[in-house]
């Protein structure tokens, strides 16, 4: 799941600076971000250097805790509409199925 990101000083993060931040939260270098993302070693030096700018952290080890909180909570969901509290029978037969035709 993809984390919105949303800077109150600075603007806002881009999709791809806010991929970069996920994988600096994830420990991975310069050199293994840019070959997942397919980009350079630069411009992924690029974004760092602009998200350390924009969310006014001191260094990449706070960049990456700040990765672990995004800014907004995520979306709740919906209530569902229905439930299978006693619908025992009907679940048993759901198991089946989707170990029969999975």
């Amino acid at each position: 799941m993809r984390q919105t990101w949303t800077v109150v000083t600075g603007g806002e993060i881009s999709p791809r600076e806010a991929e970069v931040m996920e994988l600096v939260g994830a420990h991975l270098s310069n050199a293994e971000i840019a070959a997942r993302l397919c980009i350079s070693v630069r411009t992924v030096e690029s974004h760092v250097s602009s998200l350390l700018r924009k969310l006014e952290v001191p260094d990449r080890r706070a960049l990456a805790r700040r990765a672990l909180t995004p800014a907004r909570p995520a979306p709740v969901l919906p209530t569902p509409l229905t439930s299978f509290i006693g619908r025992v029978s009907e679940r048993a037969e759901l198991t089946e199925m989707i170990k029969a035709y999975r």
